[in-house]
């Protein structure tokens, strides 16, 4: 199934796979991008029979599940937002990525 996952109202949007057969096996609580989530609301998602969206809180440090050890996004599911993806980094122009890449930018 497809889960399209919301931190916070209007923060970022990750669509993963999950291969599990029900929505609840998903990890409640989850660090991603230097700050700590909990997942409060799900929905069905109109766009396939089995796809469903979840919504992240921030967990402000006065909640006791904030000091709580919880898995990262990223080590999860493998979604780096800034990682080069040609290996530039192995050739002697490492500044300049291929145009496929995440990392990639015009010259100026």
């Amino acid at each position: 199934m497809k889960i399209l996952i919301n931190f916070g109202l209007e923060g970022p949007s990750r669509q993963i796979i999950w291969n599990s057969d029900h929505i609840l096996g998903f990890p409640k609580l989850l660090r991603y991008n230097g700050k700590k989530w909990e997942w409060f609301m799900y929905d069905v998602d109109i766009t396939g029979p089995n796809d469903y969206k979840l919504i992240f809180s921030e967990l402000p440090t006065y909640d006791p599940n904030f000091y709580v050890d919880m898995v990262s996004f990223e080590d999860l599911f493998g979604y780096p937002d800034e990682k080069c993806e040609c290996g530039a980094r192995f050739s002697s122009f490492d500044w300049d990525h291929l145009f496929y890449c995440k990392l990639w930018k015009p010259w100026k």
